[in-house]
């Protein structure tokens, strides 16, 4: 593989293990590696709010925020195309205000623990030149029947399954070591009370590389539900939609963040993002987002003699 290549590829593993621990800002991936190559993720992500945004838009204080969510992934290279991964987040979060949600156990000001959706996604490399692209489908379901009322709540409860593509190309034509990348997905959400708070979302990030193992990386991210009801700054605590409001939210935002990766060896990689929103709806206002994380990648090839599948080892390739 080129080194252009390697850093494309680099950057999608970076990617990756952002994306799964600071979902305000995550990060394309458009890119997939070699045959056999699988990558393990542990990443944290400690998010801190102190403003919601009503429904048109104005900052009100309804409270602080602050939640914490450390995500163990795992992602196979079934093919040089195709590629899936797999996560599981564990969130943790507490508020701190005078205006806890009504009828909810979580916002009594300590800090809340559990698991929240697992996560699979699907995606197939159709192209890499001049554009990799790549589209993929991805689901989610929640582990546990959570508490979903509550600003602390740690998720909304619902299955999701999602369809889009990711783009992405090297700009070394006009900036040497250099590619962007983008993600567009729309989600099919689970009903509740007849309402699909059905959303899409855009990711799009441009990375540099200092050096060969040294990259910078500007993201931002754009949510708009479809379908779902105004809730902050107009839904009333006896409204009949209210125990559900958190989960039918007509939430949108636009957020952005700065990070960098770092290879420390052909198979350890380490990345940090700082993030913070711009504007949005219907939802918490990212104040502060810092996402860390630390990945291993391996590769784990295999080859069938007979009824058996035997793993092939890099060296007797």
């Amino acid at each position: 593989m080129n080194r252009r290549g390697n850093l494309l590829r680099r950057s999608a593993i970076a990617g990756t293990l952002l994306g799964l621990s600071l979902p305000t800002v995550s990060a394309a991936q458009a890119w997939t590696g070699d045959r056999g190559s699988t990558s393990f993720f542990l990443s944290y992500g400690n998010n801190w709010s102190t403003k919601h945004y009503t429904f048109d838009g104005v900052e009100t204080d309804g409270g602080h925020v602050r939640s914490q969510v450390a995500t163990f992934g795992i992602s196979y290279v079934l093919t040089d195309r195709l590629t899936l991964t797999a996560s599981l987040p564990v969130v943790q979060a507490k508020y701190m205000g005078s205006r806890p949600h009504p009828g909810s156990n979580v916002d009594n000001g300590d800090y809340h623990t559990g698991l929240q959706d697992v996560r699979f996604e699907l995606r197939y490399q159709v192209s890499e030149n001049p554009l990799a692209f790549t589209p993929f489908l991805a689901s989610g379901w929640p582990t546990t029947d959570y508490v979903t009322l509550g600003h602390s709540a740690r998720g909304r409860g619902l299955d999701q399954y999602v369809a889009g593509f990711y783009v992405g190309s090297s700009l070394d034509e006009w900036i040497p070591d250099t590619y962007a990348q983008m993600r567009y997905g729309y989600a099919y959400v689970e009903s509740v009370a007849g309402i699909h708070p059905n959303h899409s979302n855009l990711d799009a990030e441009v990375g540099h590389f200092l050096t060969p193992v040294l990259g910078l990386r500007v993201l931002a991210s754009w949510q708009e539900t479809h379908g779902g009801v105004d809730t902050v700054g107009k839904m009333k605590g006896t409204d009949s939609l209210f125990p559900h409001h958190d989960q039918v939210g007509d939430e949108s935002y636009i957020n952005v963040g700065l990070g960098f990766s770092y290879s420390i060896t052909h198979k350890v990689d380490v990345s940090a993002i700082y993030a913070r929103s711009l504007r949005g709806r219907n939802g918490h206002k990212l104040d502060d987002g810092l996402g860390l994380g630390v990945s291993f990648s391996c590769h784990c090839a295999f080859r069938q003699v007979g009824e058996r599948i035997y793993p092939i080892s890099p060296r007797n390739r």
